[in-house]
């Protein structure tokens, strides 16, 4: 299982594994306040209640099938490249082939919407059943499941919640900045992999020039890519 993690409302990546506060500010419906760890573990469940279950249950009374991101056939591929090959060397035609093709990618993409399906399930059923309910229906992970389903994947999904993630370096008021947290597209980590050498560099000085290369750009590409979603946050 890999890592990930978000910006903060700063601008600024949360690693994993690194010894630096963070807060998860609390809307002032649920307490005020906020929640924070000084080491961020990279899956999420070291703040607080656990990253996703926050926002489930401060969502509960909003969420619908609007907010989940539904499957479409074309972002689906099919047959892996290797696959193609082999079937070459068996000497099916290229129709052939294709129509094989076309057979893997609505495979996937039948896993997906039976994926989809259960999740819009959960959702219905987590504002109308008791927790003990949702316990013996879903299991134990079942508000992680809904936080990770509405909030997980294309940006515009946290920009839907009434209310979005907010984690700071600063313990302020949920309500005092309009900047919410979305996708650390590095994944939470500092390390890189050298092709070259195919080395991973877990070196100290290396993760540490790697930080400060990055540190501006990801500032910037967060106001970049955060800027549209505010805008659609408006219009809902």
């Amino acid at each position: 299982m890999g890592h990930w993690s978000y910006v903060t409302v700063e601008g600024e990546r949360v690693i994993f594994g690194e010894e630096k506060r963070v807060y998860m500010l609390i809307p002032k419906e649920f307490g005020g306040g906020s929640y924070y760890t000084d080491c961020f573990s990279g899956m999420g469940n070291s703040i607080g209640p656990g990253i996703f279950e926050f926002l489930a249950d401060t969502n509960k009374e909003y969420l619908s099938s609007d907010n989940l991101e539904a499957p479409v056939l074309e972002q689906f591929g099919g047959l892996w490249s290797w696959d193609i090959e082999e079937l070459k060397a068996k000497g099916l035609s290229e129709k052939e082939i294709e129509a094989k093709n076309k057979e893997e990618q609505k495979r996937y993409y039948d896993m997906a919407v039976a994926r989809y399906e259960l999740s819009v399930a959960r959702i219905n059923d987590f504002k109308v059943l008791s927790h003990e309910q949702m316990l013996d229906k879903y299991g134990v992970d079942y508000k992680y499941d809904i936080g990770n389903d509405i909030s997980r994947g294309e940006d515009e999904l946290m920009a839907k919640l009434k209310y979005p993630l907010k984690l700071s370096r600063t313990d302020m008021k949920y309500e005092d900045t309009p900047y919410f947290s979305i996708d650390d597209e590095g994944q939470g980590s500092c390390f890189s992999y050298d092709w070259e050498t195919e080395e991973e560099a877990w070196d100290d000085e290396r993760r540490e020039n790697q930080y400060k290369e990055w540190k501006e750009n990801i500032k910037n590409n967060y106001f970049e890519r955060i800027e549209p979603l505010m805008k659609l946050r408006e219009k809902e």
